[in-house]
């Protein structure tokens, strides 16, 4: 799945029950997002998480299984850029265990 930007209102990923994901996003205003505009954030599975308009964002990326509401309205045109980069972007997260 590629990169998506909008200028629509605003997207929202609510957990249901508390499941974690890692946010890719990059700032809005950008014609097109490089690998080192973006920023990874990992949710503790008990936030919801609201896109602006006009951000960047990857595709939903769930940590734990299960069912996951995505919000967005509802009108005739879409409203939504999408780019895929050449390579990909790789994605490593670390795992701290605090004892």
């Amino acid at each position: 799945m590629g990169w998506k930007g909008t200028d629509c209102p605003t997207r929202c990923f609510c957990r249901w029950p508390a499941r974690r994901c890692v946010l890719l996003v990059a700032p809005a205003g950008l014609h097109q997002p490089r690998p080192e505009d973006c920023l990874a954030f990992v949710t503790q599975g008990h936030q919801g998480v609201r896109i602006a308009a006009g951000a960047w964002h990857h595709s939903l990326l769930a940590l734990d299984d299960g069912p996951w509401a995505v919000l967005e309205r509802r009108a005739e045109a879409m409203d939504c850029d999408e780019i895929v980069w050449d390579p990909p972007l790789t994605l490593s997260l670390q795992v701290e265990l605090s004892v």
